[in-house]
């Protein structure tokens, strides 16, 4: 099995409860790792024969371009449309974080989520 990661990615977006996340937005750090079983030949020498990461960047891109409320919905969609996507893909585990959240208090640290979704 072969993994591909993409590694503390920072995007601006709007997810949040509440009203002034959806406002102002906030920096989420990304960390995505995606197992697969590599086709044809070993070691991969072309790469037609390995997963894209830019078309894994891509796919959290959109999902973090669109507003909404929680970090679960979007590590779920993730999970979803990359194994749809690749039928080589065995497991996908996506984290992010989310710098300064809404509570008050907060001085400094940060929330995050993280699912690991295999294919059954």
């Amino acid at each position: 099995m072969l993994t591909i990661h993409l590694h503390d990615v920072v995007f601006r977006s709007k997810q949040g409860v509440f009203e002034e996340e959806l406002v102002l937005g906030n920096d989420i750090i990304a960390n995505v790792s995606v197992s697969y079983l590599p086709q044809g030949e070993w070691p991969i020498t072309n790469i037609n024969a390995t997963l894209d990461y830019t078309a894994l960047y891509q796919i959290l891109n959109e999902l973090l371009a669109m507003p909404g409320a929680l970090l679960e919905t979007i590590v779920g969609k993730f999970a979803a449309t990359t194994l749809d996507k690749w039928p080589q893909v065995q497991e996908v585990h996506i984290a992010l974080k989310k710098n300064h959240p809404a509570i008050s208090g907060w001085r400094s640290g940060a929330v995050g989520v993280a699912f690991t979704q295999k294919r059954s």
